[in-house]
């Protein structure tokens, strides 16, 4: 066998990621790369956590909503503001809460303050 035949020959080239160490301006970059990433997810957390939270008062406002109807359609009754005379019945000394509304006593009548028992003196208004 002649001397000159090579021992190793080419069969195939192709590519292969393997590792190379970084020069100095290359890991400069790739940190400057990462500081920018590491700020960008926590902007990104951050603008989650803001719209969750306004997602969450938006729903909890909701649920107040239903369970306010919730109630009112349970009871079959709604509180609402409604015009109440004080009525005094000066034959038995008592005070009753009346409902413009409906004319309905509401709760029990109680006992005439001393200023109750004292009625007003009308008052003349011809100042001249």
């Amino acid at each position: 066998m002649p001397r000159d035949t090579p021992r190793t020959a080419i069969l195939k080239t192709y590519m292969k990621e393997l590792p190379c160490k970084l020069v100095a301006p290359e890991w400069h970059d790739s940190a400057s790369a990462l500081a920018g990433a590491v700020q960008a997810i926590t902007t990104e957390e951050d603008r989650q956590v803001n719209i969750k939270s306004q997602l969450k008062a938006a729903l909890a406002e909701l649920e107040a909503k239903k369970n306010k109807l919730a109630a009112t359609v349970n009871a079959g009754v709604e509180y609402r503001e409604v015009t109440v005379n004080l009525v005094a019945d000066w034959g038995r000394g008592q005070a009753s809460e009346v409902r413009t509304d409906t004319g309905e006593v509401i709760g029990t009548p109680r006992m005439l303050t001393d200023a109750e028992r004292q009625p007003s003196l009308p008052v003349d208004d011809d100042t001249e």
